[in-house]
């Protein structure tokens, strides 16, 4: 009689769980389909993933912390992070049905960019580790990251820019887009020097002393003065600087940047020291970890060029209806009908799979319950011979 009654209520959740569209079987290698588009599972792990990392920096995650205990935006993590998810995989369907509609197709450059981003994002480079290895662990193929990575955001630019961009349904006008640009762009040239030193024999790094950052400053303060009286480029001093290092620089520093600097990625103490610099100032910044020598120039002169560049342009308009366009994507996915899901799929991969039991002597009797629903999940990764 009890398992009857589980089984019972197992399908009745199964019921409620499909009551917006899903399909009930023992195949787990799709998670959802629109159409005639029909996602592999690796696609519904991948979003899981993502979403299981937002929840935990959501949540300010340390190890001492239980993921299943934690509340993001009034839900459960695990019931956040699932909703999440599904968000996101409506998300692509909701940008293949606006590429449709707006009659939009991918482009051989377009399929170029998707093949470039997938190959470094996914193998890496010789300063920064790939997602591959990470993602193969959770039987998420390089196939299915296409798909919810590199091709969805080619995709969401291209949408992006025919709404927004010229001859679009909300097009931002050129005096819009030339305000915006000098107000928060800049325009500038820099030079940073590290303040650590390393060690050759070893590969090891230390922070410089003292009397070597007074030495290195100076340096890059008499550049400054030879940049400001016209003796010598920003590009210059990059070579001078690399030539006077060459046991332990290797190339020139010197960098041309125009950038929305709110959005650049740069650390806060350059921005704040650039964005207190007037046109046509050189000076050395000291943030730290660096020496920054920077030569700004007045971004009026440059706006005419740069607005006629792409990137720039679709920076600008980013910075102008990014939020709104992104907040209108997840509304549309929120109420999404056309999607239909694969319980099997959904119920196979669970948030489960990413969770760690917190690294507390406390957690214990935690980590002895989660260990079934664990234990079940990998079985099911593992169950599937080749990558999702």
């Amino acid at each position: 009689m009890k398992s009857k009654k589980i089984l019972a209520a197992l399908m009745a959740g199964a019921v409620a769980l499909c009551s917006s569209g899903c399909t009930i079987g023992g195949d787990k290698s799709w998670c959802a389909k629109s159409g005639d588009t029909q996602l592999p599972a690796g696609v519904y792990i991948y979003e899981l993933f993502s979403a299981y990392n937002q929840a935990k920096t959501k949540a300010g995650y340390t190890t001492y912390m239980d993921m299943k205990a934690q509340t993001i935006d009034g839900k459960d993590a695990f019931t956040w992070t699932k909703d999440t998810a599904k968000n996101s995989i409506n998300q692509i369907f909701v940008i293949d049905d606006m590429m449709k509609d707006l009659n939009l197709t991918l482009s051989d450059d377009d399929n170029k960019t998707i093949s470039t981003e997938m190959d470094s994002a996914w193998n890496g480079s010789s300063s920064n580790a790939g997602y591959g290895s990470t993602l193969e662990k959770y039987n998420i193929a390089k196939s299915s990251f296409q798909i919810a990575y590199a091709e969805y955001y080619v995709k969401y630019e291209k949408v992006f820019e025919a709404i927004y961009g010229q001859g679009g349904s909300k097009e931002i006008s050129a005096d819009d887009q030339k305000a915006y640009f000098e107000k928060n762009f800049a325009s500038f040239e820099m030079v940073p020097v590290s303040l650590y030193s390393m060690d050759s024999s070893t590969g090891s790094y230390s922070v410089m002393s003292d009397d070597d950052k007074a030495k290195i400053k100076a340096e890059l303060e008499g550049y400054a003065n030879e940049v400001k009286s016209g003796k010598k480029s920003m590009s210059d001093v990059g070579t001078d600087y690399m030539n006077a290092h060459s046991d332990t620089v290797t190339a020139s520093p010197y960098q041309d940047v125009t950038t929305d600097l709110e959005t650049s990625g740069l650390p806060t103490d350059v921005v704040t020291g650039i964005q207190n610099m007037n046109g046509g100032d050189v000076q050395v910044l000291d943030i730290g970890s660096y020496y920054i020598l920077v030569s700004k120039r007045d971004i009026k002169t440059q706006t005419d060029t740069e607005l006629q560049k792409e990137q720039t342009k679709l920076s600008v308009l980013n910075g102008l209806k990014g939020d709104e366009f992104q907040q209108d994507i997840e509304q549309k996915a929120e109420n999404y009908t056309n999607a239909t899901y694969n319980i099997a799929c959904i119920n196979a991969y669970t948030p489960d799979l990413f969770y760690t039991a917190p690294s507390s002597s406390a957690a214990a009797s935690s980590e002895d319950t989660s260990s079934e629903g664990t234990s079940s999940t990998s079985d099911a990764v593992s169950s599937t011979s080749s990558a999702a």
